[in-house]
């Protein structure tokens, strides 16, 4: 977990993001256990359509004034700025329910090359061998192939028949017949 900062503000204390805290930035996020965020709109806008909607509406106010509140922790609202922001691939290290969240947070930004990033580095990611069926479920219903062979290829033969010993008829169905095929030959 990285390091945030706090400063006094009124009768409160303000916690700020240490790696997201530029004062010049001209929008403010605050996570769900109220950690603030500071970005710039500039950068937003380039990679998140409900932003660039967001500041054309936005006539009046300073976005620093008011933050948008985020229904997820620090940790997964890092893990999202991180894909937004950084030049690479962000490293993920998080669990498929906290992945699902950061998601979540690429639908209500409207940021798919966003999305597509997160799911490269998971493809690359040691924890999907931590957790290789969840993330090969995850893989099927979101259409991601590569992924679902990282999953497939992090999983021994044993874990992999109990993965198929578990399946009821309504998750084959949710999977999609091509990805469960898929795991029938990899076993």
């Amino acid at each position: 977990m990285r390091p945030v900062l706090s400063a006094k503000s009124g009768s409160e204390e303000t916690v700020w993001d240490s790696t997201y805290d530029d004062p010049s930035a001209d929008t403010v996020f605050v996570s769900s256990d109220n950690v603030y965020f500071r970005a710039h709109g500039w950068q937003l806008r380039k990679k998140s359509g409900f932003v660039a909607d967001m500041f054309e509406v936005a006539t009046h106010g300073d976005m620093r004034e008011s933050p948008l509140s985020l229904d997820a922790p620090a940790s997964t609202v890092r893990i999202f700025l991180d894909a937004m922001f950084i030049s690479g691939n962000p490293s993920i290290h998080t669990d498929p329910k906290e992945f699902k969240v950061v998601l979540a947070l690429c639908d209500r930004f409207q940021s798919p090359a966003v999305e597509d990033k997160l799911f490269d580095s998971l493809t690359v990611s040691p924890i999907v061998k931590r957790f290789p069926f969840l993330f090969f479920v995850l893989a099927a219903k979101k259409d991601r192939p590569q992924l679902a062979v990282s999953a497939v290829a992090a999983s021994d033969n044993g874990s992999r028949r109990r993965f198929l010993d578990k399946w009821t008829a309504s998750e084959v169905d949710d999977v999609g017949g091509r990805y469960f095929i898929a795991l029938l030959k990899a076993v």
